[in-house]
C-alpha cells in the first residue's frame, strides 16, 4: 500500500499504469535486475495466483531489465613528490624532532581525504627546506602509529611546528607550500 505519487518512478519499472484518485492494486515482482508487472488484468485472488505461477514457471516476460550500477572509474591520484618530506615513526620520531632543528611535523592517516589533498603541497613544502640543514619537514602515519607525548592530534591532518629547543606548536594556517614556508621563515627571524 503506498501513494502513486511516491511511487510513480517504480510503478514505471513493472508496466503498471495506475491513475490517481482511485484505488487500484498493482503487483510487481522484482527478480535481481529484472521487473515484472502484472499487467492488464484486474486485481483479484485468481489473478494474483496465476501471476504468481507464471513467475515460478519461468513463462513471465520482464517489464523491464535494470541494468547494473557501474561507478565511474577512480580519479587518477596526482603524482606526489614527497622525496624531501622525511617519514617519522614511533621508532625514529625523538632521534629526528630533537630540538637541534626548526621542525614542521604532519600527523597523518592514509585513508584521510584532507591528508591526500595536503599531500602534493607538504611535498612543495620539503622541497622548499630540502637544502637548509637546520629545518626538518616530516610526517608521521598518526594511524599506524601512537602518537607521541606532547602532540595532541584530534584529527587528520594535524600540523605542528616544533621550533629549535622549543615545545610543539599547533599549526592553524593556510595548507600551502608558500604560507606554510612563510610561516616557517617567520617563526626563524
Amino acid at each position: 500500500i503506498a501513494a502513486i505519487f511516491d511511487y510513480s518512478y517504480e510503478t514505471s519499472d513493472y508496466g503498471l499504469e495506475l491513475e490517481a484518485n482511485k484505488k487500484q492494486v498493482g503487483v510487481g515482482i522484482e527478480d535481481g535486475d529484472k521487473r515484472y508487472g502484472m499487467v492488464g488484468k484486474d486485481f483479484s485472488v485468481n489473478t494474483l495466483k496465476e501471476f504468481v505461477e507464471s513467475f515460478i514457471k519461468g513463462e513471465l516476460k520482464p517489464t523491464k531489465v535494470i541494468e547494473p550500477y557501474v561507478p565511474p572509474p577512480p580519479a587518477e591520484e596526482e603524482d606526489v613528490d614527497d622525496s624531501a618530506v622525511t617519514v617519522l615513526d614511533a621508532d625514529n620520531f625523538k632521534s629526528h624532532v630533537d630540538g637541534t632543528k626548526d621542525a614542521m611535523v604532519e600527523f597523518y592517516a592514509p585513508w584521510c581525504g584532507h591528508c591526500k589533498a595536503l599531500a602534493p603541497e607538504y611535498g612543495k613544502l620539503g622541497k622548499k627546506f630540502e637544502e637548509e640543514e637546520d629545518v626538518l619537514i616530516a610526517k608521521f602515519d598518526a594511524d599506524a602509529h601512537t602518537v607521541p607525548s606532547g602532540y595532541d592530534v584530534q584529527g587528520f591532518p594535524t600540523i605542528f611546528y616544533v621550533p629549535k629547543g622549543g615545545t610543539p606548536e599547533p599549526y592553524n594556517g593556510d595548507r600551502t607550500a608558500d604560507a606554510m614556508a612563510d610561516f616557517i621563515r617567520g617563526k626563524r627571524s
